[in-house]
């Protein structure tokens, strides 16, 4: 689950990590209880096969996410969209032929030089990516 999108509410990311732990099998599960990530590694990806298997309680982890998506400070809107280009050149370089890469790429550009908010999405491309190494 992504961190700002939930957390002006409580109950409702509660509600979301309920329904994914009554949807989700061990079988669906990675092998791992949590990985770093973010760009420079300052997050923790916790898999809830942590809660499945006892390690934590729903709780424990309900309150950490809650608590570092909070007290992350956001980049200004300038800053942003600087290292989103960088990324857009990266993923060009890489020639990944992505399905929808193209219109979502050009959407991103579009959006990210016209939004008062610091962020782009690649939606169709993103999806890609989520069922391919899901």
């Amino acid at each position: 689950m992504g961190a700002e999108h939930l957390i002006s509410d409580r109950q409702r990311v509660k509600a979301y990590l309920d329904e994914e732990l009554q949807t989700t099998t061990f079988d669906d599960l990675m092998p791992w209880y949590y990985e770093p990530c973010g760009v420079n590694g300052q997050y923790v990806r916790v898999s809830i096969r942590a809660i499945k298997e006892d390690l934590i309680t729903e709780d424990v982890l309900l309150d950490a996410f809650i608590r570092s998506a909070n007290s992350d400070k956001r980049p200004t809107v300038e800053s942003w969209r600087d290292r989103w280009h960088k990324i857009i050149g990266t993923i060009d370089q890489m020639e990944l032929n992505l399905p929808n890469y193209q219109q979502d790429r050009t959407f991103s550009i579009a959006y990210s030089l016209s939004a008062n908010m610091p962020s782009a999405i690649l939606p169709n491309t993103a999806r890609h990516i989520a069922r391919t190494i899901g």
